[in-house]
This record gives C-alpha cells, structure tokens and sequence, in this order.
C-alpha cells in the first residue's frame, strides 16, 4: 500500500543539530563558582545552605527519575506505532510525528532509558519540561521535519502548548521548507487507518 521508497524517507529524516555551549558561558559558570567559593569563606552558614539545597534538588531529581520509569513500565508495550496511531496520519504530516517522539526520547533519556509518551501527556506536569528546553526541542523537531520556526507567533497554538498532541498540532500550522516531499507513515509501523484521538 505504501511504496517502499516512501518508507525509507520516514526512516532516514535528518538528526537534529548538535547544541554546542558558548565559551563565554563557562567562564559565566566559572565566576559564578568563584563567587559561591569566596562566600562560603566568609559565611560557612551559606555552606549548609548549598548542601541542603544540592540534597533537596538532588531527592527531587530522584523522585521524578522514579515515577517516569514506573510509568514507562506500565506502558512497556507501546512504542512510536502506538503513538502514531493516535492521530490521523492521513491528515498529518507523519514526519512531524516521528521528530516529536524521537526528539522527547532523547530529552527523557537521561531520567529513562525509552519512555513511550503518549497524545494525553503534559509536558511541564507529566514530563517535566521546561518552557526553555521545550522551546529547544521545538527547534529540533522543526528542523528534523522540515518546518519554518520563524513565524511562530503567527501560529494558532503559540505560548498554547500544553500536551503532548498541542505539540504535534502546533507543527501542522507552520510552513514546510519544501512541499514536494510525501509525508508517509512512520517506518515499520502498519498503514491500516489510524485511530483518531486514541490514548
């Protein structure tokens, strides 16, 4: 039903670019390090207070690591297909789809090895993501898919993404770099009709 040359375009979208860090941020870190350093000498009560804050962040860090790996568990079975198949692929660009999962995969990777996300999923309550990082990972996607980020404010759903799905939704009002180009199912994934606002 589906050409194989179609599939390999799915398979094979571009990586995203790589974020290099700016010199200049770490001597930002490094002066920043001085600071804190020459303080502690000053006041050893701001030596205290560091270290309770490094063990509260660090216990937060953990709690979170622990419940997206449980609810990863709970969903062992789902995979980008599962994912796919809650939009209508016919109507959506299928490239948009593949960018948003793999792109969060890599950003959740740190905290969970494959976390199969879900439409329903929230990105600052359920995942974690931060307006900045999110707006990274929107560049990313952008970039992978084909998509002009440079109109945003234009777009129906800016400064309104939410969920996971707002995501997909937000890329399907931008322009395309180039047009030509057939949107096709996710790679290894069956072309029977998807199923539209499935969780």
């Amino acid at each position: 039903m589906f050409g194989r040359a179609k599939m390999i375009l799915s398979r094979h979208m571009p990586v995203a670019p790589e974020h290099k860090t700016i010199p200049l941020a770490y001597v930002f870190v490094a002066v920043f390090l001085l600071c804190i350093f020459g303080l502690c000498c000053v006041k050893p009560v701001v030596i205290a207070g560091i270290a309770v804050f490094i063990v509260v962040m660090w216990m937060a860090t953990l709690i979170a690591r622990r419940r997206l790996n449980k609810i990863a568990s709970e969903r062992h079975e789902e995979s980008i297909c599962t994912f796919a198949r809650s939009f209508d692929c016919r109507r959506i660009d299928t490239r948009i789809i593949r960018a948003v999962y793999e792109e969060l995969q890599k950003y959740l990777k740190s905290d969970c090895d494959h976390f199969p996300i879900r439409a329903a999923d929230r990105i600052d309550e359920d995942l974690r993501i931060d307006g900045e990082d999110l707006s990274d990972i929107m560049y990313d996607i952008a970039a992978r898919a084909g998509y002009d980020m440079n109109k945003t404010n234009n777009n129906p759903l800016y400064d309104k993404v939410k969920t996971i799905e707002d995501l997909v939704m937000f890329f399907t009002h931008l322009e395309k770099f180039n047009r030509a180009e057939p949107s096709v199912p996710p790679s290894h994934c069956s072309p029977s009709a998807p199923v539209v606002g499935g969780r």
